[in-house]
């Protein structure tokens, strides 16, 4: 099993919006891809301004699977273009990918 955690900044003050917009993306990506489980968090401590999607994945064929089959939907596409103008910080992206040891 591994996770995958992708994390990105969002401003103070437009924490509500932000939310709103990641469990909207949450739920696309099940429709897209049913077998796909995603949980949005936030961040405390030093991540305090980020929020957090979080899933479960089999190992890294079943994630690149599921990225490519909701990153290639058109829904997608144009879901990404409805995110909320200056909620986030720009180039604040970051992902990583866990494995169990």
């Amino acid at each position: 099993m591994m996770l995958f955690q992708r994390s990105r900044q969002f401003r103070h003050h437009r924490k509500n919006e932000a939310l709103q917009y990641a469990h909207n993306a949450v739920r696309l990506a099940k429709r897209i891809d049913p077998g796909v489980e995603l949980q949005v968090f936030t961040g405390v401590g030093d991540s305090v301004e980020r929020v957090f999607w979080v899933g479960a994945f089999d190992g890294p064929a079943a994630l690149e699977m599921a990225m490519n089959r909701i990153g290639s939907d058109k829904r997608w596409h144009a879901f990404i273009l409805t995110a909320p103008d200056g909620a986030f910080v720009e180039g604040s992206v970051q992902n990583a990918c866990m494995r169990a040891s």
